[in-house]
């Protein structure tokens, strides 16, 4: 039984650790700061927050709104960001990337 348990353990242990995180789930928010010209950093905030999901081109999207309620569409895939723009995803981040790499 103390065998079954610790393999119950191990298995769990192993299935968090190796877990991913979904990318912008819903309800998750940005706060941006863009500093004036007197260098106030609450000169202009902008805020974005997932609030659907959604399908263009047959990949499953993120909708962000902004707080003009402009839409964004993004998606994550092994460690890049790609966003919809000019009827195409453009890559925005790429997290693979080390330092001096172009």
């Amino acid at each position: 039984m103390k065998k079954v348990f610790l393999i119950f353990i191990l298995f769990v242990t192993v299935q968090i650790c190796f877990a991913q995180n979904e990318f912008a789930p819903i309800g998750a928010k940005w706060w941006y700061t863009i500093p004036g010209i007197k260098g106030n950093p609450f000169d202009s905030v902008l805020i974005y927050k997932s609030i659907a999901d959604t399908v263009i081109n047959s990949q499953i999207c993120k909708k962000i709104s902004d707080v003009n309620n402009s839409s964004i569409f993004m998606y994550f895939n092994n460690q890049k960001v790609y966003y919809w723009k000019y009827n195409q995803f453009n890559l925005i981040y790429d997290f693979s990337l080390n330092p001096n790499d172009t």
